[in-house]
């Protein structure tokens, strides 16, 4: 079951990083368009270079950083933690932004999206951490029968 609850964590982060992927290069390759999707507008060519950098950037850096914690098991709970140090925020900004804009209908759609994101973040968190625990109780056991660490 331990190996399964990794695999479930890195599936949820490989879909995190798929969607921060998908969103980001929305914002580089057409800025207009995606933009456009909010009911915002870039009448200017600075307005689509900030946004493609600003928006598009920022995605594709929380994607890299998302895959590179893909590569090694060690790096998932890392990975999941910096996921849901990102969308708890956005989320929460997002929520403070509906009630003071009145603009409910319009945003459940993202609204869902990122709860979905979070929850199932937390629920692959909630997952590992049992196992991450006895990882390291078992990493720090070898190291004192091989005597690596030493006495305080």
């Amino acid at each position: 079951m331990t190996r399964l609850n990794w695999w479930l964590a890195r599936l949820v982060l490989a879909a995190a990083a798929l969607l921060f992927l998908l969103v980001g290069s929305k914002y580089i390759l057409d800025p207009v368009s995606a933009a456009a999707g909010s009911g915002m507008s870039l009448p200017t060519l600075l307005g689509r270079t900030n946004t493609r950098a600003g928006v598009g950037g920022l995605f594709l850096g929380t994607a890299l950083i998302s895959v590179v914690c893909l590569a090694s098991r060690a790096r998932v709970r890392t990975g999941l933690w910096f996921v849901a140090g990102v969308d708890a925020p956005v989320l929460l900004i997002r929520i403070y932004g509906v009630l003071v804009d009145g603009t409910l209908s319009a945003s459940r759609r993202i609204l869902i999206s990122e709860t979905v994101l979070l929850v199932l973040v937390l629920g692959a968190l909630a997952l590992t951490r049992r196992t991450a625990s006895v990882v390291s109780t078992t990493t720090t056991a070898r190291r004192h029968t091989r005597g690596d660490v030493t006495a305080a």
